[in-house]
């Protein structure tokens, strides 16, 4: 007879009447208002006593990115746009550290807007795919660095040729 591990855990009742999919407007007024009253506390609790059948991370994540009150509605100015472009160009898509730079806007809400609306426009620039625009921006500050070094490399030598003629015929036979 085979042996069943102990620690297999069976789902619940409550894991098999879990609500998946679009969020009414019923439940977000109970998760906003059970907000308002009580706070946040404890997520994975919370759906539970707000009366939802929600599971803690999907209320999380509606209030985070669509029922706070701080949160932004509506289209971008043009200044919002700019910074993106802008903080995409030196941090690529990491888009917490984006969203930090607009008040009010969410780290899913940044990557929505650029992935529907500046990805299309932008997504190539002097031919290099935008993702990789940040990480050659450091290439190319590498290879100003080695041009400059070898430049003056350059100078040493020619400056020991014009020194040392006999530095300039041991130089020619090693490049040929």
């Amino acid at each position: 007879m085979p042996r069943v591990p102990q620690l297999q855990q069976k789902s619940t009742n409550m894991e098999k009447i879990m609500k998946k999919g679009a969020w009414s407007p019923e439940e977000d007024q109970k998760l906003r208002a059970y907000i308002m009253r009580y706070g946040i506390w404890n997520w994975r609790q919370m759906p539970k006593f707000a009366g939802l059948s929600r599971t803690g991370k999907s209320c999380r994540l509606r209030w985070m990115n669509y029922l706070r009150p701080d949160v932004k509605r509506g289209p971008f100015s043009v200044e919002e746009v700019e910074t993106v472009i802008k903080m995409y160009d030196e941090l690529g898509n990491r888009w917490s550290a984006i969203a930090a730079k607009l008040p009010g806007r969410t780290d899913n809400e940044v990557k929505n807007f650029f992935h529907t609306h500046l990805k299309k426009h932008f997504g190539m620039r002097n031919n290099v795919p935008l993702k990789t625009r940040a990480r050659s921006k450091r290439v190319d500050k590498i290879k100003e660095t080695e041009k400059t070094n070898a430049g003056k490399a350059q100078e040493e030598c020619q400056l020991i040729m014009f020194l040392h003629p006999a530095a300039a015929l041991l130089h020619v036979t090693k490049t040929k």
